[in-house]
């Protein structure tokens, strides 16, 4: 064999470990997105708090220093707003990375060439996407309702813009108190969207490494 063959044969080498390596590697790609969208989770749940806690000191009693409150509770809205982006890219992400990865994990699988081996890693591949395909659900609906939420803080300022007097907060209080409801609803749903981020983060994640030896 020739020098230049023995080179060929060491790239065909080499190029098929780098194949074989891009499944995990997908694979902790896909949790490495859902620890990125677990942060934005944790991001918008405490935005979310910080506006009701400036939404009860806007329209607590007595009603005075009104322009102080009303800034305080712009800049929590203008928090929430971004929080919500986000969110939203981090989902965004997060659906194309595990698009790809389960994409990857088929092609894979059918590569297979023993029978048995070949349904035990398609098994695998079906129960790890029933836990994203649950995750992807959960988040989805919750990116929709945490919308929602932070458009009707964004009202109430619209509204509490052209009329920030005592009167203008009264007639506002029971939009408040709605959007109060709906707040703090949202937060106590994001416990529920973090435990299904973590067990995809799990089902996917090839774990932690060994520290350095000494």
């Amino acid at each position: 064999m020739n020098r230049a063959m023995q080179y060929a044969g060491v790239a065909i080498f080499t190029i098929a470990a780098g194949c074989a390596s891009k499944g995990y590697q997908k694979s902790e790609s896909t949790a490495e997105a859902a620890r990125t969208t677990k942060s934005a989770v944790t991001t918008l749940a405490e935005s979310t708090q910080a506006g009701v806690a400036s939404l009860d000191t806007l329209f607590g009693e007595p009603r005075q220093d009104l322009p102080a409150r009303f800034e305080s509770f712009s800049k929590d809205v203008d928090a929430m707003t971004l929080a919500n982006t986000k969110l939203a890219r981090a989902v965004a992400s997060l659906k194309t990375t595990a698009d790809a990865r389960f994409k990857a994990w088929d092609s894979e699988n059918s590569q297979l060439s023993n029978r048995e081996v070949r349904t035990h890693a398609e098994q695998r591949r079906d129960e790890v996407f029933a836990v994203w395909h649950q995750t992807e659900a959960s988040i989805d609906k919750g990116a929709a309702f945490a919308d929602s939420v932070a458009a009707q803080f964004a009202d109430l300022r619209k509204m509490l813009t052209s009329d920030l007097t005592p009167g203008g907060v009264q007639a506002a209080s029971g939009l408040a108190d709605k959007t109060r409801s709906e707040a703090q609803k949202l937060i106590e749903s994001t416990k529920g969207w973090i435990e299904r981020l973590d067990a995809a983060i799990e089902s996917s994640s090839t774990g932690p490494t060994s520290p350095p030896a000494k």
